[in-house]
């Protein structure tokens, strides 16, 4: 799957998996291409499709004398290294008139790996061929330490999970495979006992290694592949035996219940239903036990969710699959988690032809249905949609209940903006046209610089600010700028005041200008019309582009007062009168007591309701439908441009100083109407 074979290659979610030329195998033994031909079921076309192949008819009494007279069945022979061919190496077969090629690992499951239930062994299903090309392609990738699998409920993630931690664990010496999932109950009964143990009672003799029976035929604890312990002579005779040693097992969910473990195989079942458990904490110290002393990857992992029932941090979660983009890689060629993301459509897994084909529309319109028939009731709606998700951005939809936000409004407009965004949004630099404005310098001003990738976001439909326009909406009083547009615009951010912060958090400046309400034109007012959100360097460099919107707009900043670095910044350069003084307040700012956050989250919220069809940044979208009140450090769109709110509420700005005051002057509006 990783490398060319001189066969055809099929792009799966953004990696080119490469297949065997047609009627052939890559030998894993031999490391040669072998002839193998396509399997055909029928020559008829319309009879052709997957068929489990049963071993001989009368295969058990043939087993038996083999057993009984300790000789070879040349019939038994031919169908064991038949089956271990097609395990190790893969398997062609003709589907409706097409050569079809199967992984060994996929093929093993289709024919080895027992499901139970009313349906024994599974169907073949295109979805699965396409997933486990995937999967072959991260195994074969040495770069690469698994895959991140998310699905709607109820689609085998689990089965297929266990089906590749046995299948190398039990052909491999010392081989260690593990198991955790949202607990350690489900990791005993769900995948343990049921997803491996039941399979391996089930399993033909010869791909089932010599166990260690001392706790019985079906292991409680851990699958050993070695000898139960013997006692006296039968341990002496027993000395020279022929054992694997290898072991499967499975553990709590705790982040370090396999630190300092040498993994083959890790199977993480439903990662993001984990209870106050950090999974990328847990995720570093396992990605260690699948790793060599050389920094290699050593081990693979699968790690599998559906998110109907989501527990911790979602936007944890979200940051984790971003992290597994296989298209985003850091200089050594490896994704941030190691892993690469992979996501199946609820459309695609639900109704499928006997070719294994499914039918996307039906399947569609089938899940609308029961959709339009809760969309009375938001978080049964939001449920629904969750359980059975169309993309990944539906799988983490958070329900209403644990937000203090309208999800369903956030989540609509995102949907409307997120492909829409490079055509309403323009990026760029914003640059002085004649040097940085001083008290006794010559005139300059601000100009948007269209620059892909800049660090400004410009609304590309307003009216006020286009690329290439100089504009400086100061003035010069008395040695000091003051802004002239502060009945237009509203401008805050949410800076930082330190070189590096105090944990592993990447937190980035950000700040938001505000277009007021117009009502001469109330559709295109009331909403963000540029977006800066960027981690610089240092915070003067920060504060510097702060200070640039400020003069492009000529709007006055309001900003948390227990972040000094900015008001100390703007005061030497002259701009100290661009701060807003709050009524009442001596000194410029805004408290950041948790009356004003919560006077942020209520202005917000209230927002959203009436204007959210409005907002066309999609990292401020997500950043409210992820907010946590009692975690908003995570937070800097939503928290910027909460206080742009905020500012915008209850104060009209009043225009130039006098010439012996600190700063501007507003006044409050609700002391207008008494």
């Amino acid at each position: 799957m990783l490398k060319s074979l001189g066969g055809k290659s099929e792009l799966i979610q953004g990696l080119e998996c490469h297949l065997p030329p047609v009627g052939q195998v890559w030998n894993v033994l031999t490391g040669q291409l072998e002839k193998t031909g396509v399997f055909e079921r029928s020559p008829r076309q319309k009879d052709q499709y997957w068929e489990r192949q049963l071993p001989p008819v009368d295969w058990n009494d043939r087993r038996k004398a083999e057993l009984r007279n300790g000789t070879i069945d040349p019939v038994c022979e031919r169908y064991r290294r038949q089956e271990w061919y097609r395990r190790l190496n893969g398997f062609w077969f003709m589907n409706n008139g097409q050569p079809t090629y199967l992984t060994g690992l996929n093929y093993f499951f289709l024919s080895h790996w027992y499901l139970g239930g009313d349906v024994d062994y599974g169907y073949y299903r295109e979805r699965d061929r396409k997933f486990f090309y995937f999967l072959q392609h991260e195994i074969e990738d040495p770069l690469s330490v698994g895959v991140l699998y998310v699905t709607r409920r109820r689609e085998g993630k689990t089965s297929k999970g266990s089906c590749f931690v046995y299948e190398p664990v039990s052909r491999t010496p010392l081989a260690f495979g593990g198991i955790q999932s949202k607990t350690e109950e489900d990791a005993e009964k769900i995948v343990f006992q049921r997803g491996i143990v039941t399979p391996f009672t089930k399993m033909s003799d010869f791909f089932r290694p010599t166990f260690d029976t001392s706790s019985g035929k079906e292991p409680k604890k851990r699958l050993k592949f070695s000898s139960p312990a013997k006692k006296g002579r039968a341990a002496i005779d027993s000395f020279d035996d022929e054992e694997l040693g290898s072991e499967i097992d499975f553990r709590a969910s705790t982040i370090g219940a396999y630190d300092g473990s040498k993994l083959l195989r890790y199977l993480g079942d439903e990662i993001f239903k984990t209870a106050n458990l950090n999974i990328r904490e847990r995720h570093r110290i396992v990605r260690l036990c699948c790793t060599n002393e050389r920094g290699q990857f050593s081990g693979k992992m699968l790690l599998t969710s559906s998110v109907e029932e989501i527990e911790g941090s979602i936007k944890d979660y979200r940051t984790f699959w971003e992290e597994s983009n296989p298209l985003i890689r850091n200089s050594n060629g490896r994704t941030t988690t190691g892993l690469s993301r992979y996501f199946l459509s609820a459309a695609e897994a639900l109704n499928y032809d006997q070719y294994g084909f499914e039918d996307v529309e039906a399947n569609y319109a089938f899940y609308m249905g029961e959709r339009d028939s809760v969309r009375h009731d938001i978080n049964a709606y939001n449920s629904e949609v969750r359980k059975n998700p169309f993309s990944i951005e539906e799988a983490f939809r958070m329900s209403n209940d644990a937000s203090i936000y309208d999800i369903n409004r956030i989540n609509d407009q995102l949907a409307a903006v997120a492909p829409l965004e490079e055509e309403l949004i323009i990026e760029g630099e914003l640059l002085w046209t004649n040097g940085q404005p001083t008290p006794n310098g010559p005139d300059t001003a601000v100009v948007f610089k269209e620059v892909k990738g800049g660090k400004f976001k410009l609304l590309r439909n307003q009216k006020f600010f286009k690329p290439d326009d100089p504009k400086f909406g100061l003035r010069k009083t008395q040695g000091l700028f003051v802004p002239i547009n502060g009945a237009r615009f509203a401008l805050s951010c949410d800076p930082f005041d330190h070189v590096t912060t105090v944990d592993s958090r990447r937190s980035n400046g950000a700040a938001y200008l505000h277009l007021k309400f117009d009502s001469m034109d109330p559709d295109n007012s009331d909403l963000p019309i540029l977006e800066y959100i960027y981690r610089a360097d240092h915070p003067k460099l920060f504060y510097d582009d702060v200070l640039k919107i400020c003069a492009f707009a000529g709007a006055p900043l309001l900003f948390e007062d227990n972040k000094q670095g900015i008001r100390t910044y703007f005061e030497e350069r002259h701009f100290l009168p661009c701060l807003v003084h709050l009524p009442g307040r001596q000194q410029p700012g805004i408290p950041a007591s948790v009356k004003s956050k919560q006077d942020l989250a209520e202005t917000t919220k209230a927002y959203i309701i009436d204007s959210c069809h409005k907002v066309y940044f999609s990292r401020l979208l997500t950043d409210w439908r992820d907010f946590e009140y009692l975690n908003t450090k995570q937070y800097d769109a939503a928290m910027a441009y909460g206080w742009c709110l905020v500012s915008n509420k209850n104060y009209i700005f009043a225009g130039n100083p006098s010439a012996n005051q600190e700063g501007t002057r507003n006044i409050d509006i609700n002391k207008m109407f008494r």
